[in-house]
Formats: C-alpha cells, sequence, structure tokens
C-alpha cells in the first residue's frame, strides 16, 4: 500500500516523497523551530507524524532525538508509521521512536529532554492545558509550540472550540487558542514566577499558526511566545 505522505522528504539519492506540507514549507519552518540550535542536546519530538522535525533535529546535531507520536502511527489519524520507518532507513538514521499518547509521557521512564517540539498537536486536544503541563514535565530548557490560533483581537484568555468539522473540515481539530490563553496556559504550566515574551513575524492568513516557545530552568522559568499571523 502507497505511502500517505504528510511531510515531504528529499533522500539525496534521486528519491523524493511528496507530502501534504511542502518541502519548501517544512525548510522555512525549521529554520524558525531551530532558530536557538539543537546541537549536543536532548530533543523529544511529540507527534512526530512522517518524523521530518525528528531527522532535522538528528541533522543538526542533536545527540539524542525521542520521536513520539499515536495519533496518526497507530490511534484513529489517517496517517500510519510507514512513512517514518521509510524515512529512518533511507536516512540512516538513529533517531528513536516510541507510539505514545502525549498523555502517557512519563519523565520517570524516558527522561526529560533539553528541547521537546510539540507542533500541530494542541489544536486537537480536548484537554489543551493538560497537554501543555504534559510538555513542560518532559522539558529541561526549552519547549517549541507550533499551533492554530484564533480570536486574535479578544483581550480575554479564551479559546475558541469547534464542533464536529467546522476548523479545516478536519472533525479531530477541536480548538484554537488566542496567544493570551496560550501564554497564560504556558505561564501555569512552567510557573507562578514565569516572564512572557511576545514577538510576530509574518505568514500566510490561511496558515493562521503559532509559533512558540517556552523554557523552563528551574526554578525560574521564562516563556517566549514567538507567533506567526
Amino acid at each position: 500500500m502507497p505511502i500517505q505522505w504528510f511531510h515531504s522528504f528529499d533522500f539525496g539519492d534521486g528519491e523524493r516523497a511528496s507530502g501534504m506540507k511542502s518541502l519548501e514549507q517544512l525548510r522555512d519552518e525549521a529554520e524558525r523551530i531551530f532558530i536557538e540550535g539543537v546541537k549536543g542536546k536532548t530533543v523529544l519530538d511529540i507527534g512526530a507524524w512522517d518524523g521530518y522535525f525528528s531527522f532535522e533535529a538528528e541533522r543538526r546535531g542533536a545527540a539524542r532525538v525521542l520521536a513520539t507520536d499515536y495519533f496518526c502511527w497507530s490511534g484513529p489519524g489517517w496517517g500510519t508509521k510507514a512513512g517514518f520507518d521509510h524515512a529512518h532507513k533511507k536516512l540512516q538514521s538513529k533517531v528513536e521512536s516510541r507510539d505514545v499518547d502525549v498523555f502517557g509521557l512519563d519523565p520517570r521512564e524516558l527522561g526529560i529532554f533539553d528541547v521537546v517540539l510539540f507542533l500541530g498537536v494542541l489544536y486537537h486536544l480536548k484537554n489543551p492545558l493538560g497537554g501543555l503541563e504534559q510538555v513542560f514535565k518532559m522539558t529541561n530548557e526549552m519547549a517549541v509550540i507550533e499551533t492554530q490560533t484564533d480570536e486574535l483581537e479578544n483581550p480575554a484568555p479564551v479559546m475558541r472550540f469547534y464542533l464536529g468539522r467546522a476548523l479545516a473540515n478536519d472533525p479531530t481539530n477541536f480548538g484554537r487558542p488566542i496567544c493570551l490563553v496560550s501564554k497564560t496556559c504556558c505561564a501555569r504550566s512552567a510557573s507562578s514566577g514565569s516572564s512572557i515574551r511576545r514577538r510576530r513575524t509574518p505568514t500566510s492568513p490561511e496558515a493562521a499558526a503559532g509559533l512558540s516557545s517556552m523554557r523552563g530552568n528551574s526554578p525560574s522559568h521564562e516563556i517566549s511566545l514567538d507567533s506567526k499571523f
């Protein structure tokens, strides 16, 4: 059965995989996601799917990378782990993988990671705050969070929820946080003494995605919100 790719790849030997996200788009996102570098660091990729960002972290010199997914690998999503496994073999990768849901991640079993990637997952969760708390438990230095956003002019810390296929015709999309609620949730997940930074970078209107980085250096924590609108 042909692999249904979400991520795109150029394997360097003439073989290419064309997914729903183009290679150009993925490379552009990677420049922002890895802007502070991961060389020598441990990286956890939650919701890895085909694994583009897991393999990119490895390519950029990460000491250890663990890719995790459940929804797209063995859960109710339309994806499978076939793309990840194929790319892993083609790239002769040492990236580790674990089929586990975000709420099944246990730092006592897996350890904590210098950098945690939480890309395109938050708006699929019925319990987004609980998801952010799980992310923080696994994070030693920084978490990068990419999410759909909404209600950008609303000053209140709210999240807009969608019924059925109302959001992008996908019944697994439950809600979009506004940047303020993302910031509030991150602060509650990290520390009551957190400080917040935020900057905006342009993107296409249809993308409507947010890119955030959450830092946690206990006992004090800093959360950076880098939002794309």
